[in-house]
């Protein structure tokens, strides 16, 4: 069977065989007028194609079930995957990677039906950081903390398998039955995220090898009480994507502040996984910043956030410069 005709075979059958899921396909090339779509599109091309540009990059066929009204599940594959798949062991194989991710879908949807439950799904709910600009759809009626051009958003973790995290976002009309206030419950995300996602502190040191320079890296012990002098540090979650949302962790800018003997000091979050630290009184701002939008043109995807910070330490605040 040719490639076109498998492409429309196995969306026939799969609308036969998954009654209860919508089936839509996705050919490449497509846009959509509508948002909900159009959001599909960007984030299969981000994913899948490293952009987010507004035309599908590939054939894909979206399952969707729904629940408690506009919520839904959702089951994404590549049209060109499941045909090599069929192309060398047939269309058993296709149904075995269907059912692997629709159970999964289904196992999820247990804890989904509690999502209105604050007191069963309490320690389930964490962040995740997010450009503004990017997201602004996604984020329509969503619970979030906004931090100069970026937000953490309130999720509800599902599932996590080989450091692949699934989650879904909370909209206000569930977080409204919850009875708590919205800093309540991000405050409470962020101390789950902390004991889920243990954040790490690196120095960066310049090291020569071979006439050249490169950099590394040496954890530090955040632990003990003590000072380093080392002028910059990164910060990640080793065990997830999200290391950004670490400096909002309980008390994690004030055992900064202290790793940097009490002095104030810039945070530049320079992807959705990991930020950067640099002692104020060593580092010209202007240079950070033009070392930051360099960056982000380099590597759009992951990009959060387009400004740097300054943890102003007797305020104990983070101020947009």
């Amino acid at each position: 069977m040719i490639y076109v005709d498998f492409r429309s075979e196995s969306v026939k059958k799969i609308k036969e065989k998954y009654k209860d899921w919508q089936t839509t396909l996705f050919r490449k090339g497509d846009t959509s007028d509508n948002k909900k779509d159009l959001l599909f599109i960007h984030e299969t091309n981000k994913n899948y194609f490293g952009n987010m540009a507004g035309t599908i990059g590939g054939d894909f066929i979206r399952l969707e079930r729904f629940y408690q009204g506009e919520n839904s599940l959702v089951c994404r594959f590549e049209v060109k995957y499941l045909y090599d798949e069929f192309t060398e062991k047939g269309w058993d194989q296709v149904w075995k990677i269907i059912d692997m991710n629709t159970q999964e879908a289904d196992d999820s949807e247990d804890i989904i039906n509690s999502i209105r439950d604050y007191e069963k799904i309490n320690n389930r709910i964490i962040v995740r950081p997010l450009n503004y600009e990017e997201n602004k759809d996604k984020l329509e009626g969503m619970v979030y903390r906004k931090i100069g051009d970026f937000v953490i958003a309130l999720y509800l973790r599902i599932s996590e398998k080989n450091n692949d995290l699934v989650s879904t976002k909370i909209h206000k009309s569930i977080f409204d039955s919850w009875g708590i206030t919205e800093d309540e419950a991000i405050d409470k995300a962020l101390e789950n995220s902390s004991i889920l996602y243990p954040p790490r502190i690196f120095k960066v040191v310049a090291d020569m090898y071979e006439d050249s320079i490169g950099i590394i890296y040496l954890p530090v012990d955040m632990g003990k009480d003590s000072t380093t002098d080392n002028t910059d540090a990164v910060c990640m979650c080793p065990d997830c994507p999200n290391g950004a949302a670490a400096f909002f962790y309980p008390g994690m800018s004030e055992k900064i502040a202290k790793l940097f003997g009490g002095e104030d000091y810039y945070v530049v979050f320079t992807a959705i996984s990991e930020f950067h630290l640099h002692r104020c009184k060593y580092c010209d701002p202007e240079i950070i910043k033009d070392n930051l939008r360099a960056s982000n043109e380099r590597f759009p995807i992951g990009v959060l956030s387009n400004e740097i910070f300054r943890y102003d330490v007797e305020g104990k605040r983070l101020v947009t410069l």
